[in-house]
């Protein structure tokens, strides 16, 4: 039925194209909401990956290795991005990932 009119959809399954219309609007809304809540879903579970990702680094961040800051702060932008954060964490040059890697430098230095 797609390229149909309403009125034409409406003539074919003998419904006034008003309820054409409606029933297309619910079935639009409905669709939304389950790809919204899909989304939720797959976000959640990268979210577990990209945290275990974080505990298998953690060690090796706090000891000041350079490959495993530089790894874990790829898996926190990573993060920043699926849950929308991206704009907010551009906006602030001070990020967590920056003062982590100036700990580590500092740290370093000793």
């Amino acid at each position: 039925m797609q390229g149909l009119k309403y009125a034409e959809i409406g003539e074919i399954m003998g419904l006034a194209p008003s309820t054409v219309g409606e029933h297309l609007s619910t079935s639009r809304k409905v669709a939304t909401e389950e790809l919204k809540d899909l989304a939720k879903q797959l976000r959640l579970i990268e979210d577990g990956r990209l945290e275990a990702a974080t505990e298998a680094l953690w060690e090796a961040v706090e000891d000041g290795d350079a490959k495993a800051v530089d790894s874990w702060i790829k898996v926190h932008n990573a993060r920043v991005k699926l849950w929308g954060l991206s704009e907010i964490a551009e906006a602030a040059p001070d990020s967590v990932a920056s003062r982590l890697l100036d700990m580590v430098r500092a740290k370093k230095a000793d």
